[in-house]
């Protein structure tokens, strides 16, 4: 008699397939906020690189499943297409690209990840994986904050620059202010979360992220992303003031809520005041010396000049003056390159990802705008505007 094989059903197969998805994706939203290799002098691309292959996988996966007919129908998301528009825009940028190698490749990344976003729109329509990602994601938070405050005591290496100190905060998001607003969205998205889960330990684990992250941000020192989380607040808390019936909704809350404002106010206090948990960023090359006080520079004349401060604004100018203290001054370089971009072609621009590339172009025009000597002499080639709207 032969002996029939037993063949593993296809929907077992389809079901273990959707578990490889699950845990891949976990294990990315886990990783992404750390993951760096300090032998690479770009560590964004370590990022990057880990993103493509963990993400290819389960697109991968997930075309597999599509053709076996698996998935109930593919759900676009309202944002999906406004991400498409901006795609045809990228494809229409092609007209003036003076490298459309570059700007196909920076096509096939953005489609790449548009691609990849559908699929996380679709992957978290059941209510127990978006749970297992939110936890993976405070999982994440937790060890970047705890990796980034071990950077701040010098007991990790850090930046190639620095021994300790908030210089000496990076990660796999980039620098300290990159990874100081990935942990400013967190902290504002953690009462969100404690309305989501009603299990004791994951509220718990949720307080300890938030005040974590809270400290750590105070320790990174980025104005930029104090204010961002100032301003997410405030939302927060207008939309709930604007909503009668969301009162009553988060009455049985309470105590969650005032524990995440308790751990803030703990977070803030132990590394906030004066303490000996502050330390001061040491340089490397200047740890054995005892450097010279950089002065700080006040706001420039020739910003004046080129209408972004105007006489008798009193505080607005000391403002601007640390702002332009803490690369504010070239920040405005880089916008100003921007802006001869867009006037120069203002329909379809001047090709995507071709700003590092036509940089210098444009910069002699928006040094004339500005005015001689705006910049304090921090005038270099970039290959980032530092605005995304740029």
């Amino acid at each position: 008699m032969n002996k029939q094989k037993k063949s593993i059903p296809s929907s077992t197969l389809l079901g273990v397939i959707e578990r490889i998805q699950t845990v891949l994706l976990g294990a990315l939203v886990f990783l992404l906020p750390m993951m760096f290799d300090m032998a690479n002098t770009s560590y964004n691309q370590t990022k990057i690189a880990l993103f493509l292959a963990v993400g290819s996988i389960v697109l991968l996966l997930w075309g597999v499943r599509f053709w076996a007919r698996d998935l109930p129908g593919i759900h676009t998301p309202t944002l999906f297409w406004p991400g498409l528009a901006l795609l045809l825009a990228g494809a229409l940028s092609l007209v003036n690209a003076s490298s459309p190698g570059t700007s196909l490749q920076a096509l096939w990344v953005l489609g790449y990840f548009l691609l990849f976003y559908l699929y996380f729109a679709n992957a978290v329509d059941q209510g127990q994986k978006l749970r297992f990602f939110l936890l993976a994601a405070c999982l994440g938070t937790l060890f970047a904050s705890g990796y980034g405050a071990l950077q701040y005591y010098g007991i990790l290496p850090g930046h190639p620059e620095y021994l300790q100190g908030a210089g000496n905060i990076i990660s796999g998001l980039g620098n300290r202010n990159f990874l100081a607003e990935f942990l400013n969205s967190w902290v504002v998205f953690v009462p969100v979360l404690l309305l989501l889960f009603k299990t004791t330990w994951v509220r718990g684990l949720l307080l300890v992220c938030a005040g974590m992250a809270f400290a750590v941000l105070l320790l990174v020192n980025s104005i930029g992303a104090l204010a961002g989380l100032l301003g997410g607040v405030d939302v927060l808390a207008l939309g709930v003031l604007a909503h009668r019936a969301s009162v009553r909704f988060l009455k049985p809350h309470w105590g969650w809520l005032l524990g995440w404002l308790g751990v803030l106010l703990l977070g803030g206090m132990l590394v906030a005041l004066p303490s000996p948990l502050k330390v001061k960023t040491v340089p490397r090359q200047l740890a054995q010396t005892s450097p010279a006080p950089v002065p700080q520079p006040a706001a420039p004349p020739t910003v004046r000049r080129a209408g972004l401060l105007q006489d008798g604004f009193g505080g607005l100018e000391e403002l601007l003056a640390f702002w332009l203290a803490n690369s504010g001054d070239v920040r405005i370089l880089d916008w100003w390159v921007g802006l001869e971009m867009f006037k120069a072609h203002p329909l379809f621009g001047v090709g995507l990802n071709h700003y590092g590339i036509q940089f210098l172009n444009y910069k002699r025009t928006a040094l004339d705008a500005l005015g001689e000597g705006a910049l304090q002499g921090r005038v270099r080639r970039t290959g980032n505007s530092h605005n995304d709207y740029v």
